[in-house]
């Protein structure tokens, strides 16, 4: 039996996560982070985008723990929209999420996560004086 089935579809207009993915641009994250991936022989690592969404998600959810965040994405359709997954996907796991942090500079961290600030700025996605 065929099921026609579309995340998209099922995600409101006004979703925050719906709105920031379609705001923000994050594909500067791939050159940013380029050189922390060794050989293409390897096994395949995490998108650093979809990586650098899922610690928006637990920064913005206030989810501390890798496991707690990889539960939490896993159950809610609108976090896999943003992080392009889709219904039948497997979500990255808690080891994906230690191993591609080890291997991502602080520097990198703090240099990417001041863009994304700044685009919200950008786009008025937040405010205030702090």
């Amino acid at each position: 039996m065929f099921v026609n089935f579309s995340l998209a579809d099922h995600i409101p207009k006004d979703n925050f996560y719906r709105v920031l993915k379609e705001t923000l641009n994050l594909s500067f994250i791939r050159k940013k982070t380029q050189f922390c991936y060794a050989s293409r022989m390897r096994r395949p690592s995490l998108d650093p985008v979809v990586f650098f969404k899922c610690m928006i998600i637990g920064y913005l959810e206030n989810i501390c723990s890798d496991r707690a965040l990889e539960r939490h994405i896993s159950m809610r359709m609108d976090l896999r929209y943003f992080i392009d997954y889709d219904i039948d996907e497997a979500t990255p796991d808690h080891s994906t999420f230690c191993k591609t942090r080890k291997r991502i500079p602080a520097e990198i961290f703090e240099d990417v996560f001041n863009h994304i600030l700044l685009l919200c700025v950008k786009e008025g996605l937040v405010g205030g004086s702090v």
